[in-house]
């Protein structure tokens, strides 16, 4: 049976994640969050090929699990997003914690490349939208 998204949520660690534990972390819900994008990130892989080869020949390198992006509304007096670009501005590493509709949540330290809240149209709410660089495993729990 396939799982609702609604009800899902994301949150961001106050502390920096290498000064932190994700079990005693301190998190801040991100609001208005309309998408959480999956990881794009893949394994690398590393050519094993020699001259007795018949065919190309690999094994799996590190895995990257790449970046994630959320799509929000911008909130301004949302503590999430204010959390989101002061992670950005101080170039830290967060934990950020996914929990989806089943209870099911996934850790992962990223580092927040983009924040924005500008753009405006006609009959429209402003966007807000950030991009996170994860850096090591995601982490799932139940």
């Amino acid at each position: 049976m396939a799982i609702k998204s609604q009800g899902s949520t994301i949150h961001i660690s106050e502390e920096n994640a290498d000064a932190e534990a994700y079990a005693t972390a301190t998190f801040v819900k991100i609001g208005k969050v309309k998408s959480i994008g999956e990881p794009d990130g893949e394994a690398s892989e590393i050519d094993t090929t020699d001259l007795d080869s018949t065919d190309k020949e690999f094994l799996m390198g590190l895995n990257d699990n790449g970046k994630v992006a959320i799509s929000m509304n911008a909130v301004t007096a949302d503590a999430g997003h204010t959390e989101l670009f002061a992670a950005r501005d101080a170039q830290e590493l967060r934990w950020f914690k996914i929990t989806r509709s089943d209870a099911k949540i996934r850790y992962f330290k990223a580092v927040v490349l983009k924040m924005t809240d500008i753009g405006m149209e006609v009959d429209g709410v402003v966007p807000s939208s950030a991009s996170l660089r994860i850096s090591g495993s995601i982490t799932r729990v139940a």
